[in-house]
């Protein structure tokens, strides 16, 4: 029997896992999950740009314990119960648990796409899709056009916004834009950046005049009428 330590350290070192039970976290599993975790969280604060975040390891080891879920259900016979299964997603609260969180939900890119062929209603794909509109910061990685869940700003961190600028641009969907300009002025400049047209909802500036309506008739180009 694999331990949940163990199904976390083929995750994190190897990018896989392969399942012949449902991995659970257990008292005595829980210290060594989260040593683990505190190495990993390291070396990605090291590489994430302006202030630095706290460790939020209890917030990835959450985290992974949903994932853990996500993949058993994946393979299993069994579904969950869709409420029981949505009522079952975390939700970041703070810049340092959104970055927590990504230690994990970056490697949602397989269980995304084996589920993009189940039904739409199937409870193991909409609760990955709740997951990840919830966590937008992972979430912005995978071609989900329903907008976040909660709030779009990272407390302002500089470092996450670029990063998720950067990731926006690789998958474009206006519903995932930011509200607030300055963090808006940096998804530009990463679409400028690589000679990319901004997603649609930002096209036409604040200020300028919105489009005149078509007048009947312009649409196959015939002269509008006048009545």
């Amino acid at each position: 029997m694999a331990t949940f330590a163990e199904f976390l350290h083929s995750l994190l070192i190897w990018g896989e896992v392969a399942l012949l039970e449902r991995p659970i976290l257990t008292d005595a599993g829980r210290a060594e999950s989260l040593q683990l975790l505190r190495q990993v969280g390291e070396r990605h604060l090291d590489s994430l740009p302006g202030p630095r975040l706290e460790l939020a390891c209890e917030t990835a080891l959450s985290v992974a314990e949903w994932f853990a879920d996500l993949c058993w259900w994946i393979v299993a016979s069994e579904s969950p119960q869709s409420q029981a299964w949505n009522r079952g997603v975390p939700v970041p609260h703070t810049p340092a648990e959104h970055f927590a969180g990504d230690w994990i939900l970056r490697f949602c890119g397989m269980p995304e796409r084996r589920l993009r062929f189940r039904p739409i209603d199937d409870p193991v794909r909409t609760g990955l899709d709740a997951m990840l509109r919830a966590w937008p910061f992972s979430g912005v990685r995978f071609p989900i056009d329903a907008p976040p869940t909660t709030p779009l700003d990272f407390g302002g961190h500089l470092g996450m916004q670029w990063q998720y600028a950067q990731r926006l641009r690789d998958q474009p969907r206006p519903g995932w834009l930011p509200t607030d300009p300055d963090f808006r002025e940096r998804i530009e400049l990463a679409f400028a950046q690589v000679n990319r047209p901004m997603p649609g909802a930002l096209d036409r500036p604040d200020d300028a005049p919105p489009s005149a309506p078509l007048e009947t008739g312009t649409a196959t180009g015939d002269a509008p009428s006048h009545r």
